[in-house]
């Protein structure tokens, strides 16, 4: 029989959902940028595991859907190569346009 082990380990429901997001959901969202434009939110179910892990309070209530997650990491890589003219991507990028810099 399967039991709680977390919470049988004494852990607090908010440091489950700090372990759960440190390890569960940024290892969903590592590798999903480079192919996430290939498949869709039903060839992974990974909101409904994300949904069901809300509802046994391992993860927080307001984690956002994965798509949104996929975005904002999308938009983090961009930023950074964006302003690190070092990035090996950056020499790539088109120039600013002046209504961009103002």
């Amino acid at each position: 029989m399967i039991t709680q082990a977390p919470r049988a380990d004494g852990l607090s429901d908010v440091r489950v959902q700090k372990v759960f997001c440190a390890v569960v959901v940024s290892r969903l969202t590592y590798v999903p940028m480079a192919w996430s434009g290939f498949i869709t939110a039903a060839d992974l179910r990974v909101d409904a595991f994300l949904r069901r892990s809300k509802r046994c309070e391992f993860c927080p209530s307001d984690l956002p859907d994965f798509d949104e997650q996929l975005a904002e990491c999308d938009d983090r890589l961009f930023n950074r190569i964006r302003h690190n003219p070092q990035h090996v991507v950056h020499s790539l990028l088109l120039p600013p346009s002046a209504a961009a810099q103002n």
